[in-house]
């Protein structure tokens, strides 16, 4: 299952269960370029746990524009608009 997070205009995607403290690290071999610190990062999974998780684990590796989206299905059901492709 994949999991999406979206850094403005960009979006990538993480497995769930990745490390994502790897793959946001330039330090990593790891490391995946669709993050950057400078960009607002909006993470989200399918009920908000997972989300929680990859927000508090960015904030602590200095990225500053983290927000947590939560639950993608709460998300959908409060009417927020959804891209279709």
């Amino acid at each position: 299952m994949r999991r999406r997070f979206a850094t403005g205009p960009q979006d990538f995607g993480c497995r769930a269960g990745d490390a994502t403290a790897f793959r946001a690290d330039p330090a990593s071999a790891a490391f995946d370029n669709a993050f950057d610190p400078s960009k607002t990062v909006v993470a989200y999974c399918a009920s908000g746990g997972r989300s929680a998780l990859v927000a508090k684990t960015l904030k602590d590796m200095g990225y500053a524009n983290v927000r947590n989206l939560g639950g993608f299905k709460g998300w959908v059901d409060a009417g927020g608009s959804v891209e279709k492709g």
